[in-house]
């Protein structure tokens, strides 16, 4: 509650340095310590994606990144960090205080709602794991049609009972 309490009391103004050519991200991390002028330094490596974006308390899905982003002071940068197939460097252009009324109720439930949303996530994700692990799922395409398509027949003609199944179709046991 602390960690996140802290945290909530900030956002992190941002700069995403993405690129799937580690050479290229690597290039650009030697070169951020020798510049002072990020912009100029960003025109000069065009295969690099610059994106800002202003980071918020629970906005991110990895606790990591998070904390990564978290730990940046104002106007410095991580190390290249390997991100689903591609790298990045994340760049704290501004760390903007808003205080927390930690007397607010609603202010530490949100909070705890977050944290309570990922602890459930990494549980969620460990349980899915030891549940298949050591299993080999295969799908059969045809099988997946024939479902599909006995599902369509009793669905398509079905009138909706009540206003809420205008939009959907609901399934049970018959």
């Amino acid at each position: 509650m602390e960690k996140g309490i802290y945290k909530s009391q900030f956002t992190q103004a941002v700069r995403f340095f993405s690129s799937s050519d580690s050479l290229s991200i690597f290039n650009f991390y030697n070169k951020l310590s020798q510049t002072k002028n990020i912009d100029s330094l960003a025109t000069l490596f065009t295969m690099i994606n610059d994106t800002s974006v202003n980071v918020k308390f629970g906005d991110l899905g990895s606790e990591e990144t998070e904390d990564t982003i978290y730990s940046l002071k104002k106007n410095a940068y991580s190390t290249p960090q390997k991100l689903n197939g591609g790298w990045i460097i994340y760049y704290c252009s501004d760390n903007i205080f808003t205080p927390v009324n930690i007397g607010d109720q609603q202010t530490v439930d949100g909070i705890k709602k977050k944290i309570r949303g990922r602890k459930l996530e990494v549980l969620f994700n460990e349980y899915r794991i030891n549940l298949l692990s050591g299993t080999n799922i295969k799908i059969n395409p045809k099988t997946i049609m024939v479902l599909s398509n006995s599902l369509w027949e009793k669905l398509k003609n079905k009138t909706a009972v009540t206003d809420k199944e205008i939009n959907y179709f609901e399934l049970n046991e018959k």
